[in-house]
């Protein structure tokens, strides 16, 4: 996504939060624009900005970008995720929010939907049974799907990060867009499932794509 594309389609909240922003942190997926067999080709990238705030530690608002430059052949469940860092363990995660377009191919009308949900899940409530190969401890989903005629497909996740340390600025946010690449799958999972049960060391990744953006 082009910067005017990122600024015309986020709210109007997304904006005012952003007021006298201290530094801006971007990553595009070093790919550009990632062409998949049998798929479009998708454009994903990560943004950072440091809030100016009048309280203790400091505050970021992350945000997670893509978008379909070529209409996918198939859309089928999908779900981006942050991963919020690893290494600084004392932070506080608010405002989750984000926004989904897209254009009609008859008439090139826009549309915009929210996620189906939008949820900062905790590994260890997830999988209080230790049933699972989980290698997050904390990430945040946002699932959902898209009609078959949709075109310029694009959509954002959005947060605040909070660290109590005034110090924090070493930490690093990933993100993660995972979508079905085929039609045939049993058994039934969506992208959000398979990926927070650890599924896709096995054949489960072949039925998804998996496109990630890694920001500092």
């Amino acid at each position: 996504m082009s910067k005017k594309s990122h600024s015309e389609n986020l709210s109007e909240k997304d904006i005012s939060d952003c007021h006298d922003a201290i530094k801006v942190y971007t990553k595009v997926n070093k790919d550009e624009a990632v062409l998949y067999p049998n798929t479009g080709k998708l454009k994903m990238d990560s943004i950072i900005v440091e809030l100016n705030t009048k309280n203790d530690g400091r505050q970021y608002k992350i945000f997670h970008y893509f978008e379909w430059i070529k209409p996918n052949k198939f859309y089928g469940t999908q779900c981006l995720f942050s991963e919020p860092p690893s290494n600084i363990k004392d932070y506080k995660i608010s405002n989750l929010d984000g926004k989904l377009y897209y254009n009609d191919n008859n008439n090139d009308k826009v549309y915009q939907t929210a996620f189906y949900s939008i949820e900062n899940v905790n590994a260890d409530e997830y999988d209080q049974y230790n049933m699972y190969d989980i290698s997050y401890q904390n990430i945040i989903a946002a699932d959902f799907s898209l009609p078959l005629h949709a075109n310029k497909a694009r959509g954002y996740l959005t947060y605040h990060l909070t660290f109590k340390d005034q110090k924090a600025d070493n930490f690093a946010v990933q993100g993660i867009y995972l979508f079905q690449k085929t039609f045939m799958q049993y058994p039934k999972l969506t992208a959000k499932d398979t990926y927070l049960r650890g599924l896709l060391s096995n054949i489960f990744d072949d039925l998804f794509v998996t496109v990630k953006t890694d920001i500092k």
